[in-house]
């Protein structure tokens, strides 16, 4: 969770996730393969991108060639979420992670748990 918008984001993002690639090489080990695991970067941020559409506020960023945009590398990716962008009304929430943002983005609003969300998994969030 970002709460501060930084000038370089997107720069500490790969870092931190090659750094968890880096980390999956044995210490000292002839011999290794290097079949790496997948790496998932999250970033829920309380901010937006500069040179991003409006509405979209979820993005799935993947290493992909240029030309036909065909994923290159499939066990690297990031997930930005710009909960700033997530407006969505209580009545329109339909998936998990729409509640889910839906939540983060407003909880600081709610005295009680809204109907919408399920008890069971929300009430620890609360």
């Amino acid at each position: 969770m970002q709460r501060a918008e930084q000038q370089f984001f997107t720069d500490r993002a790969v870092f931190y996730a090659s750094s968890k690639i880096y980390d999956q090489a044995p210490r000292g080990k002839a011999g290794w393969d290097f079949s790496l695991k997948e790496v998932y970067f999250i970033g829920l941020m309380d901010f937006t991108f500069d040179a991003t559409p409006e509405k979209k506020y979820l993005h799935h960023v993947r290493l992909a060639e240029e030309e036909d945009n065909h994923a290159f590398y499939e066990k690297l990716c990031f997930i930005f979420i710009e909960l700033p962008k997530f407006n969505l009304p209580e009545k329109e929430i339909k998936t998990g992670l729409e509640r889910w943002l839906y939540v983060l983005r407003n909880m600081n609003k709610f005295d009680k748990i809204p109907v919408i969300l399920p008890q069971e998994n929300i009430s620890k969030a609360f």
